[in-house]
């Protein structure tokens, strides 16, 4: 299974073959992202902008346009770079723009370090809070780690996952908003992160519960992640204030992990209807989703 790659369809019942597909970066393999049919033009990459890379084995591969979308979330918005072959113009002007792309890449970003950090500190008992906001400000990483790393370890996938789903509402909604401009104009979507595992296997469990799929087989499709052997954060693993993390567990897809973000959702939402609800992502759009991921 390359690069984590797979039919969501395939692993669940209950889902139309060929809709939705989930994986690690796959533009580090165009050669088996790019299909000969071309039926996977409509990538949503989760990852940050520190993990971008370059377009140019994309480009290569897909022998055509590309758009990128960037999600901005001070205003909802989509800022649009159009990328493409080079080709000669009038006046011997080099042209990259782009009117029909082939392909739509999707950039929306669903972990951030400062949010992480954030949200963790407000986790801790208050006296473990101000002892870590005085390291953080007098630059004393050692005794910041010594505050951080144990509650990290902790709390495990849990606090990652309940992070995203309260720091990146704006982008989970963005996301689904995605999704349903996708399935609109009969176009497979890819979802992707670095690895496949936390930001993509969240955002398809968000998918497939709005879709009435059973806990059960949720957690079956998540756990299916479980032997990437790598941790990808959107670079939290990579923090000096985190530098002691378990990276053996943070490399694991248990199935108690995505359980603890539905009950999570169940004991502060009323459920993951409510919660996609609660972040402008109305019930007509969750039945929309439904309807037509649904056989």
């Amino acid at each position: 299974m390359a690069n984590n790659f797979r039919d969501v369809a395939t692993t669940v019942r209950g889902i139309k073959q060929g809709v939705v597909f989930r994986s690690g970066n796959m533009l580090r393999r165009p050669d088996v992202l790019m299909k000969p049919d071309g039926s996977i033009t409509r990538i949503l990459d989760l990852r940050g902008a520190s993990e971008y890379e370059s377009n140019e084995a994309w480009l290569a591969a897909a022998g055509g346009p590309i758009a990128i979308r960037t999600f901005s979330p001070a205003d909802g918005s989509f800022d649009e770079e159009r990328v493409g072959p080079l080709r000669e113009c009038a006046g011997g002007e080099r042209d990259t723009a782009v009117t029909h792309p082939d392909v739509v890449i999707h950039r929306v970003s669903l972990l951030d370090r400062n949010k992480f950090i954030w949200r963790l500190l407000w986790k801790l008992p208050l006296l473990k809070t101000m002892q870590a906001l005085g390291m953080k400000l007098v630059g004393n990483d050692a005794g910041l780690r010594d505050v951080l790393v144990p509650i990290v370890n902790d709390l495990g996938l849990e606090l990652v996952y309940s992070t995203m789903l309260e720091t990146s509402q704006a982008e989970i909604a963005a996301c689904l908003e995605i999704l349903l401009e996708c399935l609109r104009d009969g176009q497979a979507l890819l979802v992707m992160c670095e690895l496949g595992k936390d930001r993509t296997g969240l955002l398809v469990s968000l998918v497939l519960a709005c879709c009435h799929i059973s806990t059960e087989l949720i957690l079956d499709d998540y756990e299916l992640s479980n032997g990437v052997g790598e941790v990808a954060l959107a670079g939290v693993e990579q923090m000096e204030s985190l530098r002691g993390l378990n990276r053996e567990m943070f490399a694991e897809a248990p199935r108690v992990a995505m359980l603890a973000a539905f009950t999570y959702l169940d004991e502060n939402y009323g459920g993951c209807q409510a919660y996609l609800a609660e972040i402008g992502f109305d019930p007509q759009r969750q039945n929309e989703v439904r309807r037509r991921m649904t056989p």
